[in-house]
C-alpha cells in the first residue's frame, strides 16, 4: 500500500490542483510543496524499512480487469549492485 501512495499521491493532487478553478498561485505552490514533502517522507520510511536480503517487499497486487487478467501490481526488490552490501 505504501508504494501505491508514493506513486499515486502526486498524480491525484496534481489533478485536483488543475481541476480547481481560480486557485491562487501561492495555495497551489504550498499544496504541491506539502505533497512533495509527504512523498519524500514516505520514500525515506520505505527505504529505512527495506531489508536488502528480504526479496520482494511492499508488494501490492490488485485485480483490475479480470476478463483479461489485468492487474495493478507494484513492489520493491533488492538492488543487485554492491551498494547494499
Amino acid at each position: 500500500m505504501l508504494l501505491s501512495v508514493v506513486v499515486l499521491l502526486p498524480a491525484v493532487v496534481g489533478l485536483v490542483l488543475v481541476a480547481v478553478p481560480r486557485l491562487p498561485d501561492a495555495v497551489a505552490s504550498w499544496t504541491w510543496l506539502a505533497t512533495t514533502l509527504v512523498v519524500a517522507g514516505l520514500v525515506a520510511w520505505t527505504w529505512w524499512g527495506f531489508d536488502p536480503g528480504g526479496g520482494v517487499q511492499y508488494d501490492v497486487k490488485v485485480p483490475w480487469i479480470p476478463t483479461v487478467d489485468a492487474s495493478y501490481h507494484v513492489a520493491s526488490t533488492a538492488c543487485p549492485c554492491r551498494c547494499w552490501r
